[in-house]
Order: structure tokens, then sequence, then C-alpha cells
């Protein structure tokens, strides 16, 4: 499936690089850089993510099991340990549904933790430990070891996600904005937000309206109409009444500030063209992301990069 997530909004960016008096602002070039951008930080991160999705992952029982001949066969405990703990192979954010026994059993919020490492109170989380004294203490398997036990929730690298989601003081207009439509209709387009900044959505955000969430592609100021993609990210498009409230996906102000800093960076480098470092610059006028990112992006980079073990 296709993820949407732009970690800088380009009209933020086109705010943020100052510009010579008479100069144009190349929109377009803007709107790209911050998707390019995005993807060179997950790309640096070894395929960490900063944006949301939602989807079940499935892992294999990891203890040993007995094969149809009456051997038993041990698994890899890289996923799995000691029947109780289930290393994830992805930033988990927040579960929906956990199961074990091939689906057979599933397992309540009382029943396990969210763990990172050894600590409960680091998200995002990278295993779930059962508890000591819940109905379920073991993972297990029926028939089968593989993808025994399936995890359905939401993923990505957000170390605040309790309050990664902001009101956009605006509500859906459409009376109903219905399953399949792609204009969807605000209050206030360029209405101040719940900090006091303008404008409130831009393109290239990320919204939430009910357990929906919607991708912007374009903004019409005059009618207050913004142009979505529906059910992105593995959820699912669905009908909302009028006056339903609208949400705006914050990703980490530390990937914010880094991306302003590339940004600007390959920004600055479209007259570069033909120079002896021309890293960021193509001749036929859009800017290509670097292969090798500056140091004090690497830098901050560097820190959320996932570290894959041997």
């Amino acid at each position: 499936m296709a993820s949407y997530g732009v970690y800088l909004p380009w009209e933020r960016l086109k705010e943020y690089i100052p510009i010579k008096p008479n100069q144009p602002r190349d929109d377009a070039n803007l709107f790209r850089i911050c998707i390019k951008a995005s993807r060179k930080f997950d790309a640096h991160c070894h395929g960490r993510h900063f944006y949301p999705t939602k989807e079940t992952r499935s892992y294999d029982f990891g203890g040993s099991y007995v094969n149809a001949n009456g051997g038993t066969i041990p698994l890899l405990p890289t996923v799995y340990k000691n029947n109780n703990c289930l290393e994830l192979d992805e930033d988990l954010l927040e579960v929906t549904s956990l199961t074990t026994q091939n689906g057979a059993q599933t397992i309540t919020s009382a029943d396990y933790y969210l763990m990172t490492g050894n600590k409960y109170n680091r998200p995002p989380y990278d295993r779930i430990k059962l508890a000591s004294d819940g109905t379920v203490t073991t993972f297990s398997y029926s028939g089968t070891p593989q993808q025994a036990n399936a995890v359905a929730g939401y993923w990505g690298y957000h170390e605040h996600w309790a309050d990664a989601w902001q009101d956009s003081q605006d509500t859906v207009e459409n009376n109903p904005l219905s399953s399949s439509g792609t204009s969807l209709t605000v209050n206030d387009a360029d209405g101040v937000d719940l900090y006091g900044l303008t404008p409130r959505f831009m393109v290239q955000q990320l919204l939430e309206i009910e357990s929906e969430w919607l991708f912007v592609t374009g903004k019409n100021t005059s009618n207050n109409t913004l142009t979505v993609i529906r059910g992105v990210n593995g959820t699912t498009a669905a009908a909302h009444v009028q006056n339903t409230p609208i949400y705006i996906y914050q990703p980490m102000p530390e990937i914010v500030g880094v991306m302003e800093v590339l940004a600007t960076y390959v920004y600055r480098r479209r007259e570069s063209v033909g120079s002896s470092d021309d890293r960021g610059a193509a001749a036929n006028g859009v800017l290509l992301m670097p292969s090798k990112l500056p140091q004090e992006v690497t830098d901050i980079l560097d820190i959320y990069k996932r570290w894959t073990k041997s």
C-alpha cells in the first residue's frame, strides 16, 4: 500500500526559507523537496518512518515445535523469548488487537505490557510482554508455528504519540462527507490553528476524521475546500457527518527542525548546476536530493537510526 507522510508541508518551508528581494519563489520545487527529504530521512534511518500507519503484523512462534515426523524443531529466538515476550520488527505506537494460537486466542490489554527494551515508559515500543499474573501468560501456536501471533495497531516512530494529533479548530462542513468524496469543505482553510498560527490547513498535511486518515493534496481558500486522498496509511474511507472535528498530525519537532535544515540546504543549491559541487541540483530545474546528507543533518538523524541485529 502507498504510505503518505511529509514531515514539513511546503507552505511552512516557504515561510522558513528567506529569499532576496524580487527573487521568484519556486513553489513546485519546494513541494518536491518536502516529499523527497521525508523519504530520504526514512532511508537514512534504515526504514524507520516518522508518520503513522495502521496495519496488522504477523510473527512466528519462536520456541520449538514438533514436526509431522515427531522431531523437535527449534526456531530462531530473535522474535520470541521465553514464550512470554514478543519482539517486534517495527516501531509500535498503539495496539488495537493482539492474538496468539494463529488467531484462536485474543489477548486483552489487561494481560500485556508495551515495552522498549526493559523500559515501560519509552514509546514507541519494540516488544510486548505478557503479564505474569494475566489470563494468558504465554504465546503459543495451533497447527503451525508460522504467523501464530498477530499484532494489529498503529506503527511508526513518535515519542509523544498521545499528543501527535492536534485539534485543527475546524470541522467537516460537507453534509455529509461521503466515503468517496475527495473535496473536504471546512469553515476556514486559512484560519488560525491551536497555537494562533496561520494557515491551519496546508497541502501535504495528514488529517484525521474519526478513525480515517486523509492526505491533503490541494487547497482552495476562496471556497474553503481541501482536496484529499481518502483512507490512507491503512485506514478505511468512511462517511462523516457535518460538524465532525478534524485533527492534524504533528510530526516530532526534532524531525521538523532537521527537515528545515535539509530543505534549505537543497533549495539554496538550485543555482549550482554545472559547478564542481552540484549534488543538490539538476539542469532541468528539478532539484535532486544529495547522495550525502549535510553533517548537521546526519548528527540528528543518527540518533533515530534503527540499528538492526547482526
